[in-house]
């Protein structure tokens, strides 16, 4: 029996990383160092680019339109999980595991407990701090997206996320049993408030000063304007995107400190490491910010393994974190068939040639931020319900549901891009004859998928001014 520990981030993006190819040129040397020795997956993507649902998604397997996770609003009190379906960490924890999880967890209500510990210190959206009385150099932005995006962390205080690392590295110090364990850092999701020092260490590279756009759906183009940047003046998004990859830079000095552990403890070697994000963030592309999208700053992600079982180098088998359940039991040796959505990747090739993905309710009271009541479709509709398809050479999406309807074909607004012809996903060839046959392959198989899914009654996931004041009491 192995000791497995996981490091995951939250909005996370592949190129923040330097194995992944920094646009900047900028090195994380411990997570590269991770890459060097281990399995680097290049193509994987999310089953959901929004946090409950991707979660959930990973410690089940469980593909969201079997679970009716489909968006944040799951959290809510009000919403109902339909069966509790079994994660991988419970699992290892029936099989003589200790399991234990440190620092954000952000899923919908459950009966049982997924690790038998779970310490969330450190894992606040607060960071501990009242951030807009103590942080200091926030930048303000216009526009109605007020989320803080750079700011310094109080010199006086203790940086409250490393409390995860703390917590984490003391419970594993003093585990007699096979562990497994999650260090859950909120980092880098907004607000991103750091330590100076991180920031400073960037302060060489001449950062993009752009906000950009370009021509892809009218969703892509609809969410831009909700997020309400396009008068982010240069210095601003150049700020806004150094302290994004200085968090990235902490991250790495946190995955450090868990390596430099492990080694102490003299059981580095019996270690598997897996490093991987929930999904990805927007930082000006197509004039967003943060995730709910599928272009790859949001839904693209992160995979790293190093484990015994698994040949070293780097994979382009296109596969989703719903892999990441059966993966690691299949590392351990434990084989569960028919109970996760995902396939193993313990084996070369293994992950399959599509990936399905959904985001959002559809409902009339959908909005594309629930957690700010903000952002409604062309005319006050409520915000729909998107569903992409990818396979290792073509990406599709469309709207699905909304205002608690399937909708027309007229609203589903297709996107279709070739990756090969444009790896940056910046162009919609869905009406260019030579794609026809594929994009209608696609769209049947993507309008199938949506229909499978576990439709929710909008009572539970109705989220107005009101229920927001009442959560934020708690």
């Amino acid at each position: 029996m192995k000791n497995i520990v996981m490091i995951y981030c939250d909005e996370l993006r592949c190129d923040a990383l330097g194995c992944y190819g920094n646009p900047y040129g900028i090195k994380t040397p411990a997570i590269d160092s991770l890459a060097e020795r281990g399995t680097v997956f290049e193509n994987c993507f999310c089953s959901s680019p929004v946090c409950v649902p991707s979660r959930y998604g990973m410690l089940t397997g469980k593909d969201p339109v079997f679970t009716g996770v489909y968006h944040n609003e799951a959290a809510l009190p009000s919403f109902h999980l339909r069966e509790e379906h079994v994660t991988f960490p419970e699992i290892l924890g029936s099989r003589g595991w200790h399991t234990g999880s440190f620092g954000k967890t952000h899923l919908p209500v459950r009966k049982k407990p997924v690790f038998q510990v779970e310490n969330h210190q450190g894992g606040s959206m607060n960071l501990g701090i009242d951030i807009k009385k103590e942080a200091k150099n926030i930048m303000s932005l216009p526009g109605k997206f007020q989320s803080i995006l750079a700011a310094d962390y109080p010199e006086d205080k203790k940086y409250d996320p490393e409390w995860v690392t703390d917590n984490g590295l003391q419970w594993m110090r003093e585990q007699k049993e096979p562990f497994f364990i999650r260090f859950s850092y909120l980092q880098p999701h907004t607000p991103i408030v750091i330590p100076r020092e991180y920031a400073d260490r960037l302060e060489h590279i001449s950062f993009d000063t752009a906000v950009s756009y370009y021509e892809t759906s009218r969703f892509e183009r609809r969410f831009g304007e909700v997020c309400d940047i396009a008068g982010m003046e240069g210095a601003d998004a150049a700020r806004m995107r150094r302290y994004y990859y200085a968090t990235a830079l902490w991250i790495d000095r946190q995955v450090e400190r868990i390596v430099e552990c492990l080694e102490e403890l003299g059981i580095g070697e019996e270690t598997d490491i897996l490093f991987t994000a929930d999904h990805g963030a927007s930082r000006g592309e197509n004039g967003a910010l943060a995730k709910q999208t599928f272009r790859p700053e949001s839904h693209h992600i992160p995979l790293i393994i190093c484990s015994h079982e698994m040949r070293p180098g780097r994979r382009d088998d296109i596969c989703s974190n719903l892999s990441i359940a059966p993966t690691v039991l299949d590392m351990c040796g434990i084989k569960e068939d028919g109970l996760f959505d995902g396939n193993s990747l313990a084996e070369e090739g293994a992950g399959g040639g599509e990936v399905y993905s959904i985001v959002g309710y559809g409902m009339k009271s959908s909005r594309a931020f629930p957690n700010k009541v903000q952002g409604t479709w062309y005319g006050g509709r409520g915000w729909p319900q998107r569903a992409c398809l990818r396979t290792e050479r073509y990406r599709l999406d469309l709207n699905t549901r909304m205002d608690d309807e399937w909708v027309s074909p007229e609203d589903e607004d297709l996107y279709f891009t070739d990756r090969h012809a444009d790896p940056s996903e910046t162009k919609n060839l869905a009406g260019e004859p030579e794609y026809a046959e594929i994009v209608r392959d696609m769209r049947e198989k993507l309008i199938a998928y949506s229909r499978r899914q576990q439709v929710v009654e909008e009572a539970e996931v109705y989220l107005d001014e009101h229920v927001l004041a009442e959560m934020k009491k708690r």
